[in-house]
């Protein structure tokens, strides 16, 4: 009986300062960069508009032409042959930004660039301009239309395993705004969390997924806010994603903070988890120049989502340690009170 009682204690003990031990943790960080070696801007870019220092952005109406360029640079020390394209803009299952493949059939904005080469060569540590024109169809739809103008390095060959061959490229998005009956509209169709990760290390992932109604796009200010019960905000996250005329796009923001001594979250409990979102709602404004500062903000927000977390592994540990303890105390009263 002695020995059983020791074993308990001692096992209790164990597992109180196993626990103990891990509240505070060694943090360990690691770091990396990654360089290109070439690159491209717009030529022309509108010191009004900050967005044009990376993308072209137009409001041409029917019919109208536009001379512009893209600036090719290498950073280098050894020319580079490059080749570029223009295409139509895509988007991905998330809803981001992206662009149609070389080889794929140009049906929008791709065929309304015509690129004055197709093929240059940048002297080492310099630049070239390659000179471009955009006109605009008489026949299309009022709104935001979406191409881009594609650039790779002439020699880079296709990477990858099996039928999977994969090409690096790179580009820069050209949006052109065809006045009329504007309308920037975005609301928010979910928001979902997901729990994942490990039993030592678990964490949570946040999906709001947007919709835009109108036929321009939208730069939206997206929140995610983690509160207690008693509505006290224990953490954010956010950011501001472009959401694309007339598509739905889904933003994700991982907790990784679960076992963070320094978050509640370690002891379990449940938590209230919302979105919001703002955005400039004036449609005449191009992208770039809608902000949350002086247009006509809107901000639309969901209803609280009710979540339990599970408590960290070590918290488990002592709170199992607990429960020994106290178990082996109520033993050892009614063993003496026997007696």
């Amino acid at each position: 009986m002695k020995k059983s009682v020791r074993l308990a204690t001692i096992l209790s003990f164990g597992v109180l300062m196993g626990g103990l031990l891990v509240l505070n943790p060694v943090k360990v960080l690691a770091e990396s960069s990654v360089g290109a070696s070439y690159g491209a801007r717009p030529a022309n870019e509108n010191p009004d508009n900050p967005r044009s220092k990376s993308i072209f952005i137009y409001d041409l109406n029917f019919g109208q032409s536009k001379k512009d360029a893209v600036i090719l640079t290498n950073q280098t020390d050894k020319e580079i042959k490059i080749d570029l394209y223009a295409t139509d803009g895509l988007l991905t299952n998330t809803g981001a930004f992206t662009c149609k493949q070389r080889a794929d059939k140009k049906e929008q904005v791709g065929t309304w660039i015509k690129l004055s080469k197709e093929q240059v060569t940048i002297p080492a540590s310099g630049e070239t301009k390659v000179d471009f024109d955009v006109t605009i169809p008489q026949k299309t739809d009022v709104g935001e239309h979406n191409g881009c103008i594609v650039y790779e390095a002439s020699d880079s060959k296709p990477s990858g395993e099996g039928g999977v061959q994969i090409k690096t490229r790179q580009a820069i998005r050209l949006v052109n705004t065809i006045p009329g009956d504007l309308k920037r509209e975005v609301s928010i169709e979910s928001l979902n969390v997901t729990k994942g990760g490990s039993f030592f290390a678990p964490n949570e992932r946040y999906d709001v997924t947007l919709k835009s109604e109108g036929n321009v796009s939208a730069d939206t200010d997206i929140k995610v806010y983690v509160k207690n019960l008693f509505g006290l905000k224990v953490e954010e996250y956010g950011g501001t994603y472009p959401v694309i005329a007339k598509s739905s796009y889904l933003a994700s923001f991982e907790n990784s903070n679960l076992t963070n001594t320094s978050k509640p979250y370690i002891w379990g409990g449940f938590y209230r988890v919302s979105s919001e979102i703002k955005y400039d709602k004036t449609p005449s404004r191009l992208a770039g120049l809608a902000n949350l500062k002086d247009g006509e903000i809107v901000s639309k927000k969901t209803d609280d989502k009710i979540i339990f977390i599970m408590p960290a592994w070590y918290i488990l540990l002592l709170y199992i340690g607990v429960l020994l303890a106290l178990g082996y105390g109520v033993y050892v009263f009614k063993f003496k009170k026997k007696k």
